[in-house]
């Protein structure tokens, strides 16, 4: 494959969900660093990460 760089990834992630009478809402938050193995480099990205997400039931009645 053109471009591809062999990496190590590691991440810290916080989670967090609740319920309220509305729905249910999750959130996700998360650091990344990716490693790159490249002979005589420390090279190393880093990717902040957020998720937002809100579960609303549907009402059989």
């Amino acid at each position: 494959m053109v471009g591809f760089l062999p990496a190590a990834r590691i991440w810290q992630q916080l989670l967090w969900s609740d319920k309220f009478s509305f729905g249910n809402p999750q959130s996700r938050t998360r650091l990344e660093q990716r490693f790159f193995n490249i002979p005589g480099s420390t090279d190393v990205q880093h990717c902040f990460r957020q998720l937002f997400k809100l579960g609303i039931p549907i009402s059989t009645q």
